[in-house]
């Protein structure tokens, strides 16, 4: 943390005497003195730069040391200067023995109660005046100097950096972590037990047990669940690409130039269709729901990177984020071959009608769900926008999306794909079955070379499933 340094040497009003001006070297360091029977003044006080208030990284404070002199020393020593503390790592090094006596410098104190106002020694010779505060390490350890700020957390075979916060949530905050013996990166998410209700409980050790039953490069990845009497570790593959949503939302992905909203090229976001459908399949094999497909739920396995940047007509084979992946199974439940749910969940402008009328429902709701997401992806918005959720569905009572009449931009099969995702009537919008044995999809997979065959043997099995 960078302190300011405006209005940065203030005389004490108790000093009168300015016949001695004050000497201050640039030093960030602390001189304590923790030997009460010294009666050398100038060693009975923290030695440091006159700073303005610190500002706090993520709300938190630092640590601070803290020695308010008495009255008998004010008076004692001439030129004390008003200043805030900077913060430090205690240590014995760098010139300043503090007796192994860390107490005082490692105190954390609340940023309402921390001290306004601290008295501060000039110095005409510190040491080491010019070379750069000590590094705070990234690892707990035990030093003869005392503890250190603990900034990692082992969790079986991986750690959790701790300084290291990738996002935080209503339950969780999820941070980055690594392999302990092959240093590779994970996710690691951070559930507070006290903030989950029995329903959020249920949901979170049902995410638990589904996930683990997926194995695939479309869905995310769990590795090890660890639990304590706080909390929840969720240890997850890292998608350094971030969500789809954002990515929208913010415009970083290559556009159709007509594109009115700005959705992404017809020739890149087929990449995207593609390991959709994948992901779809796979969830699908598992009998399973998802229930809040979302693009903020679809992660970018690795940071979207256009690999020919000076080429004009750009297509997938141009672009590399690795997978797109499914994430987020919250919400997800197991559904038998003619169980029919009913449960309120998702994400409104991507939920399907009859959720959102309170009707039972099948896997059928996920298609609607991923034709809002195609839809989306191409055009640049979703399908309905409302104010509400009544609103929302009697949009889409009233008529289907607009669609472009632009073959040449958008190839008519994609849009005869969309349209029969986002069927408002369960019963006439596509199974799984005519989703992936789509025309598009066909040629697609043909595209990637993908030589998986979706036979008939396959597809009763599916149905016998669903």
């Amino acid at each position: 943390m960078q302190p300011h340094h405006h209005h940065q040497y203030q005389q004490s009003p108790n000093n009168t005497n300015n016949s001695n001006p004050l000497n201050y070297q640039q030093s960030p360091y602390f001189r304590p003195n923790n030997n009460n029977n010294n009666t050398n003044t100038n060693n009975n006080f923290y030695q440091q730069k006159a700073t303005t208030a610190p500002t706090f990284i993520n709300n938190q404070p630092p640590y601070y040391p803290y020695q308010q002199p008495t009255q008998q020393q004010q008076q004692q020593v001439p030129g004390y200067v008003y200043g805030y503390p900077v913060p430090v790592v205690a240590n014995n090094n760098y010139g300043y023995p503090n007796n192994n006596q860390n107490v005082v410098i490692n105190q954390q104190l609340n940023p309402t109660n921390y001290p306004p106002v601290v008295m501060m020694q000039p110095t005409n010779n510190p040491p080491y005046a010019n070379q750069p505060p000590p590094q705070q390490s990234s690892s707990s350890s035990n030093s003869s100097s005392g503890s250190r700020r603990v900034m990692a957390k082992t969790l079986g075979s991986f750690v959790l950096l701790k300084e290291k916060l990738i996002g935080s949530g209503a339950y969780a905050d999820v941070y980055e972590g690594y392999h302990r013996d092959t240093k590779e990166k994970v996710a690691i998410k951070v559930i507070q037990r006290n903030k989950l209700n029995d329903r959020l409980m249920r949901n979170l050790e049902s995410e638990i047990t589904l996930m683990k039953r997926i194995q695939s490069d479309y869905v995310i990845k769990l590795y090890e669940v660890h639990r304590s009497k706080r909390h929840y570790y969720l240890i997850v593959e890292l998608c350094s690409g971030g969500e789809l949503g954002k990515l929208l939302k913010k415009g970083k992905l290559p556009k159709s130039v007509t594109t009115i909203d700005g959705g992404v090229k017809e020739s890149i976001a087929k990449k995207f269709i593609y390991h959709l459908s994948k992901g779809m399949k796979q969830i699908l094999d598992q009998n399973l729901i998802h229930r809040d497909l979302k693009p903020a739920n679809l992660l970018l396995s690795k940071p979207f990177q256009i690999l020919e940047p000076n080429k004009s007509d750009l297509s997938y084979k141009d672009v590399d984020f690795g997978f797109l992946k499914i994430a987020d199974f919250g919400f997800a439940r197991e559904i038998g071959p003619n169980d029919l749910a009913q449960t309120l969940c998702g994400t409104p402008l991507y939920m399907a009608p009859e959720i959102l009328s309170s009707q039972r429902y099948n896997y059928k709701a996920d298609l609607w769900s991923l034709g809002a997401i195609i839809y989306e992806l191409l055009f640049g918005r979703p399908p309905y926008m409302a104010v509400n959720q009544m609103d929302l569905l009697n949009q889409i009572r009233a008529r289907p999306p607009p669609y472009p009449n632009n073959p040449t931009v958008y190839p008519p099969l994609v849009i005869d794909l969309i349209k029969g995702l986002l069927q408002a009537d369960p019963n006439v919008r596509f199974t799984f079955e005519q989703f992936y044995n789509h025309p598009y999809l066909v040629a697609l997979r043909k595209e990637f070379g993908d030589n998986e065959e979706f036979n008939s043997q396959t597809l009763n099995q599916l149905k016998k499933n669903i």
